[in-house]
């Protein structure tokens, strides 16, 4: 080494500090790790509540999918049944068990906020749920299906709009 400071061969690699350790965390840390624990418990709680009520969904979308294997013969009245069972498992027994005819079809197109039954294919499900003898053609057992599956799936429950 010289003893000239400005020289080069004198210069050093900086001291740097030691990093800064993850462990043990500090305080705030805690707070935050509880914080986020207790959503996901409570998300984890509200969803697991939304499955379980959304059993008879599942449920009514199986039996429906059985139903598809069955000729369209005696098609509308099981429809029609499974459609209003749907209804009396989502909806107060006493606003829906007596609803028929064009009210129990606008029931179902304000709970589906669509108007899925109105017009032919309700009509069509409903006259062949009430006459033993009609049967449903291909196009209008597809529309009732149709219809069927997607007021199952989309409808809205609690108190009627």
């Amino acid at each position: 080494m010289r003893n000239d400071l400005a020289s080069l061969s004198n210069l050093r690699d900086l001291a740097l500090p030691q990093p800064v350790a993850w462990w043990p965390v500090q305080p705030g840390w805690w707070i935050i790790f509880a914080g986020l624990l207790g959503m996901a418990a409570f998300g984890g709680f509200k969803g697991l509540r939304a499955y379980r009520a959304d059993a008879y969904r599942r449920m009514a979308l199986v039996e429906l999918k059985e139903l598809r294997r069955r000729p369209p013969g005696a098609l509308a009245p099981v429809l029609a049944a499974l459609i209003k069972r749907t209804a009396l498992a989502a909806f107060p027994r006493d606003q829906v068990a007596a609803l028929t005819g064009d009210e129990w079809l606008k029931f179902l197109d304000r709970t589906s906020r669509r108007n899925v039954f109105s017009g032919d294919t309700g009509s069509a499900l409903l006259r062949a749920s009430v006459d033993p003898k009609r049967v449903l053609s291909e196009d209008e057992a597809k529309q009732a299906f149709a219809a069927a599956g997607y007021w199952i799936r989309r409808h809205r429950c609690g108190r009627m709009p």
